[in-house]
């Protein structure tokens, strides 16, 4: 990769995730609307849905990727930015992982519909939003 990772880019992509948090909690204020991510949990109860199956390995849209089915969705706000610095190992790490074209575990999904709630990978998750 031609842009070779350094500890100050991580930092730097860290500050910026978390600036941008921090306006879209500020519009979110404005607008009256939520920033956090949608819980599983309670779509689940919502749906009454019944059962899981596992699918196999595939390749998702991240756009559709909305939410957690852990207690993490109070780590990421609704864009799947961090919320807090209690993030910012892990994510600097898979940051870092990024930079040095890393191959990491895929992703582990819970599907209702055409959403995606994360299971495990939400720094995953983050800094591939992050780097588009």
């Amino acid at each position: 990769m031609s842009n070779p990772y350094t500890p100050e880019k991580t930092e730097s992509d860290f500050g910026r995730a978390r600036l941008k948090s921090f306006w879209h909690d500020i519009a979110a204020m404005f607008s009256r609307r939520p920033n956090e991510l949608v819980s599983f949990d309670q779509v689940k109860r919502s749906l009454k849905t019944l059962g899981e199956s596992y699918r196999g390995v595939k390749t998702v849209p991240i756009a559709q990727i909305i939410g957690s089915a852990t207690l993490r969705f109070h780590d990421f706000d609704g864009a799947f930015l961090p919320t807090s610095a209690r993030t910012k190992s892990r994510w600097r790490s898979v940051d870092a992982a990024w930079y040095e074209d890393v191959d990491l575990p895929p992703v582990q999904l819970y599907k209702i519909g055409d959403a995606y709630f994360v299971r495990d990978g939400h720094h995953r998750v983050s800094v591939a939003r992050e780097k588009g």
